[in-house]
Parts: C-alpha cells; structure tokens; sequence
C-alpha cells in the first residue's frame, strides 16, 4: 500500500433522524469522519429524460481505522470536492484492516447549500 497514493481529502458523513417541536422528522447529517483517500474509477452516467441526471459511480479508498468498522451503505455518505456522493456498499478488502474501498454513486447538491 503506497501512503502517497492517498492524497484527496474526503468527508464521511453520519445521518442523525430527529423530530422537531411540530413532530416533523428531519435528516441531519454530521460529522463522521474525515481522512485522505485514494479516489478509484469514476464512471460517468448521465440519464436524459427531459433533465439531466448526473449518477456517476466512483471509489474511495482509505485507510483502516476504528471508527470506519461501522460505516454501511445505510446512513452514510462521503463528501469529495463538494459534492455528496452516497455509499452504495462497503469493500473491507478481505478484512485484513489495512484499508477499505467505499463504493459510491454521486447525488445532487453541492456543500453548502
């Protein structure tokens, strides 16, 4: 494993449910865990239906670490240049705890907004 192939910051993200005073349930994202990864394939995918769509694939891998043994494809998305990218599955590279390659599909919105 070559350290200073992991050179982007990424930002991993925990969705928290929660119930406002007018019993309206809200999605609230915090801060899970930020890291360098090594960002994989992106494959680009556009669907034109009246609008555009963009739903491109990519990977991230990052280093092992405690606190990532729990991340799912379930209440978590990565953060990268901005942009949410939501988890759709979990490679633990033969649980071998050196790294962990994170599966994701890129969804609308930026940070920030």
């Amino acid at each position: 494993m070559k350290i200073v192939l992991f050179s982007e910051r990424i930002e991993i993200e925990k969705c928290k449910g929660m119930v406002d005073e007018d019993f309206i349930h809200k999605t609230i994202w915090d801060k899970y865990y930020s890291c360098f990864a090594k960002v994989g394939v992106e494959f680009p995918r556009e669907i034109s239906d009246k609008r555009v769509i963009d739903e491109s694939t990519i990977t991230f891998t990052v280093r092992y670490a405690k606190e990532l043994e729990k991340i799912s494809s379930v209440g978590f998305r990565v953060i990268f240049k901005d942009a949410f990218y939501e988890i759709t599955g979990v490679d633990h590279m033969g649980y071998q705890r050196k790294c962990l390659k994170l599966l994701c599909k890129r969804k609308g919105g930026v940070k920030g907004e």
